[in-house]
């Protein structure tokens, strides 16, 4: 690109087109074709200044079907920890049903400020091994990321009567790192709140 009227443009105008031509108001659907925009294949360059807006600003659904896990698996492999935490909104579904939302970094962020749906504060609290008996592939997903130094953290909300906590069926990914620290922040507000914790799942 370096020999190319473009690249005379600043970054902050460069940014703006390539966020025009990588938004799309529609959520992406996994399949055998590429999902990334053919912008990100024209060079070095462009590639490094797209795909991690691409990444961040784009809704990604996953059609398991009943299906092996093995090709989202490969994928977040492929992309590395990196821009898995620069993920906006991965929802994984299993026959024709949602069955989780992955979150990356930002996009965390962004629903711990705002709270759930209905006003209601989310509180992160890590996975544990109850879940994986609840679903036959998310053990398989966590193994993964960890090998990535990743680890997911479920979001929870805290209930009407602020003393029950109910579990989501949205998951923040975060780096292994910060464990602790959500594990230290979650037990803080449930003894300070006295909090119970329920399974019943909410979007």
């Amino acid at each position: 690109m370096d020999a190319s009227p473009f690249a005379l443009l600043s970054p902050e105008l460069r940014n703006i087109i390539w966020e025009y031509t990588t938004t799309s108001s529609y959520a992406i659907t996994f399949s055998n074709k590429a999902i990334f925009p053919p912008l990100t294949s024209t060079c070095r360059q462009i590639r490094s200044e797209t795909l991690e807006m691409y990444l961040s600003l784009t809704i990604f659904n996953a059609h398991l079907d009943d299906g092996p896990v093995q090709p989202l698996l490969a994928w977040l492999t492929a992309i590395g920890p990196k821009q898995c935490l620069l993920l906006h909104e991965l929802n994984v579904w299993d026959l024709h049903m949602l069955n989780i939302t992955l979150l990356g970094s930002q996009a965390s962020a962004q629903a711990l400020k705002e709270g759930s749906t209905d006003g209601k504060p989310y509180l992160l609290r890590s996975v544990n091994l109850e879940v994986f008996y609840r679903n036959r592939w998310l053990d398989e997903l966590v193994l993964v990321l960890q090998t990535m130094d990743l680890e997911l953290a479920r979001l929870c909300v805290i209930g009407s009567n602020e003393r029950f906590v109910r579990e989501t069926s949205r998951f923040a990914i975060v780096p292994s790192a910060e464990l602790d620290r959500i594990d230290l922040e979650f037990e803080l507000q449930r003894e300070g709140s006295k909090l119970d914790v329920f399974g019943d799942r909410v979007c």
